[in-house]
């Protein structure tokens, strides 16, 4: 504790009021003078410390920390460190260094040890009262343990003996400009969302007067602002335009700009408000709904903001007195189900382009390049020695006749139907017992809410049956990079889990026996969710029951432990291990 004088003068007002009587005042400079003497006491920390585990058996490690803070500056970060100590029962004080200590292997079972953080005192800070918490001694091996959680952190709870074991805050996730980051143990969203995280992002640019910008769809921030880049002076001939977005900065010389028609997005939920303007003053705007070229006629002037509820072809021109029309601008608006899109479209999206599955004019299939009807594809494959491996484009086809599969059977052949840049379809004609027709028609869809599940959709599609047996291979963007796709299909209204891979290094991933009709979502997440993996392999074996049972002892703990309730009882225990094994040896 210090001290410090301190000399305080202050003008007064001493025309209108009498200052006569008061100490330190003097009239001929209109002051009042004062010693002040102020006493100046050091800080005294605050401490909140932790041990863990909160209840442990004899012999285990107990790990200890203390969060320290300047009570009347929490962010100044010239603290002391904390000193730590432990007492067991009713016994000695014993220093503990390193962060750590073990309990003695002869302590009694219900010991209640006592941890001990201080901080001495030193410069600006006193020494902090004592902070004590505590780890009870149990005899409790913990394999009945639920994972628990709130807004902040998540752990295990024991319901043999309540203790609350591997606290730890949230990890894991991404936030997004309108999500919060999901934790990828507990699932619990936590922390705050992110402003200037983007995932679905236009590809295509929006622009006006001031500038072109990438919107997004989620919070339609406008990503990538940036002023316009002239292609140079407007001419007679040649419109001044931007060189980035075609966005027309001044029109030919004569000619009337061309109409924007906003937004740039061109795909919508329930409803869509568009508004169309134009850079020449004195313009007036014509347009239709219907996809026909508008006339200068007075129902088809623009006169205010649309709004539309239907896929629909906005056509535009401006016209005006003494001046070349406009170009006439086009823009197809198409109306998504009600659910929306599952990701973003075109590229910015972890699969790449989500619009139709199949071209309007289908071309003949071909191999190598070369273009042949079914026919001439089977009569040359054919020709193939047994075993081959075959890559066919598919061309916009999605229906392979019987007359091609059977070859495929006969010859054993391992088949690749490329179906487009993202997505293909592979068979094995060994495993074809019975040759018929396959149906591959993939369509693109984001009926499905995958909200509750773990990761990010990646894709969503619906198949028919496909009539042979196939795999599907879908090629993601390579940032996804071994996570793994986890495979669901719609089943009663439920997300049901079918089967996952991992991505490789180049962002591809193969889906194995993915044939029977339905609704499915692929979901990208570094977990598979795969029911009893607890080491997170993407396969159910051995080594994943010999993972729960170092967890439930606590040698070690499980890289995947949402899965671990392999026999659905709600609790993670070694009859989970005893199930595992069971199955993996078919006895179950």
């Amino acid at each position: 504790e210090t001290t410090q004088q301190i000399v305080t003068k202050n003008t007064v007002d001493d025309v209108n009021y009498d200052y006569s009587s008061v100490d330190g005042y003097n009239a001929s400079t209109h002051l009042i003078t004062k010693d002040i003497t102020l006493t100046i006491s050091p800080a005294v920390p605050t401490i909140v410390v932790t041990a863990t585990p909160a209840a442990a058996l004899p012999g285990t490690t107990v790990t200890v920390s203390a969060v320290i803070s300047n009570p009347n500056n929490s962010a100044l970060t010239d603290l002391p460190d904390a000193e730590f100590s432990y007492v067991i029962g009713t016994g000695s004080e014993q220093a503990i260094t390193d962060g750590s200590f073990v309990i003695p292997t002869d302590t009694e079972n219900g010991t209640i040890i006592t941890i001990i953080a201080r901080t001495p005192s030193r410069a600006n800070y006193a020494q902090a009262t004592d902070r004590r918490t505590t780890v009870t001694v149990t005899d409790c091996t913990h394999s009945a343990k639920k994972l628990k959680y709130n807004e902040n952190s998540h752990w295990y709870h024991c319901d043999t003996c309540g203790a609350d074991l591997d606290v730890e805050a949230h990890r894991g996730g991404t936030a997004t400009c309108t999500k919060k980051a999901v934790c990828t143990v507990c699932k619990q969203e936590y922390g705050t969302v992110d402003p200037n995280n983007h995932k679905n992002v236009a590809t295509i640019w929006s622009s006006d007067a001031t500038g072109h910008w990438h919107e997004c769809s989620d919070c339609h921030a406008k990503v990538d602002k940036a002023d316009h880049v002239s292609s140079g002076p407007a001419t007679a001939d040649k419109a001044e335009t931007c060189t980035v977005c075609d966005y027309v900065i001044t029109p030919k010389l004569g000619a009337v700009a061309d109409p924007v028609i906003l937004p740039a997005q061109q795909t919508f939920k329930d409803s869509l408000e568009i508004t169309i303007t134009c850079g020449t003053e004195g313009a007036d705007i014509y347009y239709t709904l219907d996809g026909t070229t508008p006339t200068v006629s007075e129902e088809n002037r623009y006169t205010g903001a649309i709004t539309i509820t239907q896929t629909t072809t906005v056509k535009a021109i401006a016209v005006k007195f003494g001046m070349t029309n406009s170009n006439v601008v086009s823009v197809k608006y198409t109306k998504q189900s009600s659910n929306g899109p599952s990701g973003p479209s075109g590229p910015s999206g972890p699969s790449g382009p989500s619009g139709p599955s199949r071209p309007t004019e289908p071309t003949k299939p071909s191999i190598g390049g070369s273009s042949m009807s079914w026919e001439e594809i089977a009569a040359y494959l054919a020709t193939l020695p047994i075993g081959s491996e075959v890559t066919m484009e598919l061309n916009g086809n999605t229906t392979v006749p019987v007359i091609v599969i059977k070859v495929i059977a006969d010859r054993k052949l391992k088949v690749t139907f490329v179906y487009d840049s993202i997505r293909s379809w592979k068979t094995d004609g060994a495993e074809i017992t019975t040759p018929g027709t396959a149906d591959l028609l993939i369509m693109a869809t984001s009926k499905l809410k995958s909200d509750g599940l773990r990761g990010i959709s990646g894709i969503q599609f619906t198949i028919s049956n496909t009539g042979i047996p196939t795999d599907l291979a879908i090629s993601f963007k390579a940032d996804f990079a071994s996570q793994f796709a986890n495979l669901y299909k719609s089943v009663d209204g439920k997300l049901v889990f079918v089967t996952c891979a991992k991505l490789g290094a180049d962002g591809k991933v193969i889906l194995p026996d993915v044939i029977e009709k339905g609704d499915y979502v692929a979901m990208l997440c570094e977990f598979s969710d795969l029911s009893g993996d607890m080491n997170n392999d993407g396969v159910l074996n051995a080594l994943d029951a010999s993972a729960v049972l170092k967890d439930i002892v606590s040698l070690a703990k499980g890289a995947n432990p949402l899965m671990a309730d392999f026999n659905g009882d709600g609790t993670m225990n070694a009859l989970d291990a005893s199930a595992i094994l069971k199955r993996i040896v078919g006895l179950a």
